[in-house]
């Protein structure tokens, strides 16, 4: 439930971004001041700051794999009502053994203002464990890091 009021907090920031900065454009900056001075500079400084961080960063694809052959399983498990996060394990086929540094997971759903990194894998009394850290973001600033072990359920698997 907190995932989806962040989601719908930083919705409005956007939207409310977008109107005042628009406003400004095509009105100019006297139609601002029918608003609250302080709530407008505070939404356009944001805004303009998060422009200003650019992009996201370029990431390289790290889930090839190897010549020989593999099984590959999918899991997914649900973070809340609005989330889940999906996994993508590489299994070498002749021994049998998790290729873990293949694997991977991410975040789907409403995930407006929040960011999984995936940090890997583990496997503890024949469980498989996600390890990863979620980031709560205000527009694209980065606000607080929740780190996140996720024990995978064997009945969540969809091959």
């Amino acid at each position: 439930m907190l995932g989806l009021t962040w989601g719908i907090f930083n919705l409005f920031l956007i939207l409310s971004f977008f109107y005042l900065f628009l406003g400004l454009l095509i009105k100019g900056r006297k139609w601002l001041h029918r608003y609250d001075r302080r709530f407008t500079y505070v939404i356009l400084f944001l805004g303009f700051l998060s422009l200003a961080a650019g992009g996201k960063k370029d990431s390289k694809n790290t889930h090839q794999i190897s010549n020989f052959p593999v099984i590959r399983k999918s899991y997914s498990v649900d973070l809340d009502f609005t989330n889940r996060v999906h996994i993508r394990l590489f299994q070498d086929q002749r021994d049998n053994s998790l290729l873990l540094h293949n694997s991977y997971s991410l975040l789907s759903g409403f995930v407006l203002g929040r960011e999984w990194e995936h940090l890997g894998f583990s496997e503890k009394d024949d469980q498989l464990i996600v390890h990863g850290v979620m980031h709560w973001k205000l527009l694209r600033g980065r606000i607080y890091s929740q780190y996140l072990d996720l024990p995978v359920p064997k009945s969540s698997q969809s091959h």
